[in-house]
């Protein structure tokens, strides 16, 4: 049985029993012990179009229970269940997603490095990780803060902050998280 991806309303049409894939947001957690004392969980998660329940057994939620927190996002693949006439899934695995990091990035330029030629090398720095996160400039000779044009705005990844470090030394890129 090959596992099909759906969204939260093609389920009604998966049949009882088959594999299938979903992903959505975690709206809520409900951890309670079974029968034989075990935790388990209960997790509805939120797609574009509706909900769904997940059911998560103790040796499911033991290698995933980590993933398990609210607002997160998530890939689930499990085994539809329709009793009461409700689709459910028991889950066999959960994989997160990661969410885009929204930060900014402030670079600080030291005095010494204050050249045509440096500025060079971070503007190259930052087309080559081209992002989202706004880029904020400040040479050290100047009180004064830049927010740089957004073409040249970057991905707060570790190899692109790592990149423009090298450029200004440790100490001069520090990375804001926003919401």
């Amino acid at each position: 049985m090959a596992a099909d991806a759906c969204t939260t309303a093609q389920l009604v049409d998966v049949p009882d029993g088959r594999l299938t894939t979903v992903g959505g947001v975690i709206r809520e957690v409900k951890k309670i012990f079974d029968r034989n004392g075990n935790q388990m969980a209960f997790v509805t998660i939120e797609d574009l179009v509706g909900t769904v329940e997940i059911i998560v057994f103790a040796s499911v939620l033991a290698k995933y229970g980590p993933a398990l927190q609210p607002d997160a996002v998530v890939i689930v693949g499990g085994k539809v269940s329709r009793k009461d006439e409700e689709v459910k899934i028991l889950a066999n695995r959960i994989s997160p997603v990661a969410r885009p990091v929204k930060a900014e990035v402030y670079v600080t330029v030291p005095p010494e490095l204050e050249s045509p030629e440096s500025l060079e090398r971070i503007k190259a720095v930052l087309q080559l990780n081209h992002g989202a996160a706004p880029v904020y400039l400040r040479l050290a000779s100047s009180p004064q803060l830049v927010l740089i044009h957004e073409d040249y705005w970057v991905r707060p990844d570790p190899d692109a902050l790592e990149m423009l470090a090298e450029i200004v030394g440790p100490g001069g890129v520090k990375v804001v998280p926003t919401t």
